[in-house]
């Protein structure tokens, strides 16, 4: 049991804790966040608990890590409740499903991203700490090396798949570990009017705006942002696959209709609509930077991501592939029909080389009177302001080797060695 004395220091630690993170400019996008609900203290709560908008803590917990590493891990705490609620892990519907599958490692999958994303925010522990017991050892679930990068689904499969083969093997060795670290109320979140639970998200939503606002006021170069958070824990996207899917949207074709297999929006409403059928898309340009960087090595970086090109052209099927080569102008101009698609890795004679003026490659574009259903740029993106202006399709910049370097416009797909 607790003495009032025990509970009235922990309720000391918790607002010294939310207090600081109050004064935390670097953390300033979730202050609002923490306005939205209630807090308590409650005796028989081991760690923590949310419901997606009020947050309970345990008085042991807070006490055990009152004078521990300065607080960091008491603020860690309050950040990782406040997490939850930030990005409505309670109330979306797919980590409910989730949950409805396996309670155990819903939870761990949501605890594993939400505490990568706040290591994310303070790699070098300056402010938070992850909690530990007596011999050092980390008690909260956080392990990079498997699951950066991934989604919160993506970790709910390892670890569903993992345990499933622990139960097959009903071995007790190799278990999984520790469970969640704090507890996920979603029993209380969806037991809420759906009125309520439309209140909750319009006050989460309104709070992740005013966050956000007071982020980019007090952290001009963007640390701190959601937009920065979120590209910290994005799923890391093999360039390959996100230049098919880029392909595929971007460059359709509607050559022909059938009525074997009827449109999919109007058919249940009775009306009699044909499919589309593609037999091909539209011309693609696909523009190579001729920097040296891009060009050196057996085989160079080009020269490989090229050969790439080649098997992902042909799932879409284009009646022409336009290649250019460019510097500071369109040295080289290929066309390349669609029975011809492997010429372009083996026929290819890139010309010219130096300097880089992107610009070169819209205007030439216009010149030629060329209008692709979209447009490819392969380069190492030492183009400095110059992006290419106004693009007549949408364009997808495929950078190679410099993951700090994004297009202001379009997309940016980043392009590894390992091609």
């Amino acid at each position: 049991m607790y003495t009032n004395a025990d509970r009235a220091r922990a309720a000391e630690v918790l607002s010294l804790a939310r207090n600081r993170i109050g004064l935390k400019n670097n953390w300033a996008l979730f202050w609002p966040i923490m306005g939205v609900g209630s807090y308590s203290i409650e005796d028989n709560l081991p760690t923590a608990c949310t419901d997606g908008r009020d947050v309970k803590y345990g008085t042991g917990w807070l006490l055990k890590y009152a004078n521990r590493h300065k607080g960091g891990e008491i603020v860690f705490t309050v950040l990782h409740e406040e997490g939850h609620k930030l990005f409505m892990h309670l109330h979306n519907p797919t980590y409910r499903r989730l949950w409805e599958v396996d309670r155990d490692i819903a939870g761990q999958a949501l605890d594993h991203w939400l505490n990568l994303a706040l290591v994310r925010m303070d790699p070098t522990f300056q402010f938070i700490d992850l909690p530990r017991d007596d011999k050092g050892t980390v008690i909260v679930l956080y392990d990079p090396q498997r699951f950066s990068g991934l989604t919160v689904v993506e970790i709910f499969r390892l670890l569903r798949q993992e345990k499933q083969q622990q139960q097959q093997q009903q071995s007790q060795q190799g278990q999984q570990g520790q469970g969640s670290f704090d507890e996920h109320d979603f029993e209380n979140a969806a037991a809420l009017p759906e009125e309520e639970r439309k209140q909750i998200r319009e006050q989460i939503s309104r709070a992740v705006e005013e966050g956000q606002r007071l982020a980019k006021k007090y952290n001009p170069k963007g640390a701190g942002s959601m937009d920065v958070l979120m590209e910290a824990v994005r799923p890391t996207v093999r360039w390959k696959d996100y230049m098919r899917q880029f392909l595929q949207l971007s460059a359709k074709g509607d050559d022909e209709v059938t009525f074997r297999r009827l449109h999919r929006t109007y058919a249940p409403a009775g009306f009699v609509v044909p499919t589309s059928i593609s037999l091909g898309c539209p011309p693609i340009v696909v523009a190579c930077d001729l920097s040296a960087s891009m060009w050196d090595g057996n085989p160079a970086p080009m020269q490989r991501v090229l050969n790439e090109m080649v098997s992902l052209l042909k799932t879409v099927r284009p009646e022409r592939v336009d290649v250019l080569y460019w510097d500071t102008t369109v040295q080289a101009h290929e066309t390349y029909k669609q029975h011809q698609l492997d010429g372009v890795a083996t026929k290819t004679k890139p010309k010219g080389g130096g300097g880089t003026a992107l610009r070169c490659v819209t205007e030439y574009m216009t010149s030629r009177k060329l209008k692709p259903s979209c447009v490819i740029v392969l380069t190492d993106g030492e183009v400095g302001k110059d992006w290419g202006g106004k693009w007549p399709a949408p364009v997808l910049f495929g950078v190679i080797n410099k993951e700090s370097v994004r297009a202001p416009h379009g997309r940016t797909v980043h392009i590894t060695e390992d091609v």
